[in-house]
């Protein structure tokens, strides 16, 4: 299992000052072996070597090693009740849900009804986060398709939930642009500047920002 794993938390815990790896790593093994029999229903603590690296990188994600502050997420793993601290983690995870979907709410009640393909999906996708989103054994991964394409890329550093937030609120700044001029106008614009506008993979603000701003 955890040669991918043990190798990525490795790497992370050396990139930091002021803690002891040993230690570290040794709560981050326990944390695996508890992660991996959760995953394999208590019949193993053994998985293939991709299944672990996905643990490891799930595991590193909800104790917030990508966050800005990953020294917190090695205070984690030097804890004495490591497996009690990420769960904990895991929890105040998920309760961030609700917030993130009411982000998708104010985006689909604020973006003016274009009817391109990429952008319906797109939100049509995320509003299942709430049932899809695994914060067990896959809080690193978008758990929806993401299309549709901003004026700016979010950061591909970002993971999991993080990511998906930053999405949102970015559309939904683009979104309160968009509401401020009339559809009609915007449709004819759009029709004339690419006449396959809804069936595109393309950003609908810009051409709105250069026209009308």
């Amino acid at each position: 299992m955890a040669n991918v794993g043990v190798k990525t938390v490795t790497n992370a815990l050396l990139s930091l000052d002021g803690f002891s790896s040993e230690r570290a790593m040794r709560g981050f093994a326990e944390l695996m072996t508890h992660v991996c029999q959760l995953y394999t229903l208590g019949g193993s603590s053994s998985v293939s070597q991709q299944e672990g690296y996905d643990l490891a990188e799930s595991v590193l994600y909800v104790l917030g090693f990508f966050g800005e502050e990953p020294e917190v997420a090695v205070s984690l793993l030097e804890s004495e009740d490591v497996v009690g601290a990420w769960t904990e983690r895991r929890k105040l995870l998920e309760a961030r849900i609700p917030e993130v979907m009411s982000l998708w709410r104010q985006v689909v009640v604020t973006m003016p009804p274009f009817r391109n393909i990429a952008l319906r999906d797109t939100l049509a996708s995320i509003e299942r986060l709430p049932n899809c989103y695994d914060t067990f054994f896959a809080a690193h991964q978008v758990p929806c398709s993401i299309d549709y394409p901003l004026s700016a890329p979010v950061s591909e550093e970002l993971r999991g939930l993080d990511y998906v937030e930053m999405w949102l609120a970015q559309l939904l700044e683009e979104a309160r642009f968009l509401a401020r001029f009339d559809l009609d106008d915007m449709v004819e614009h759009l029709e004339s500047w690419c006449p396959d506008y809804r069936g595109l993979l393309i950003n609908l603000y810009e051409p709105i920002r250069d026209r009308f701003a």
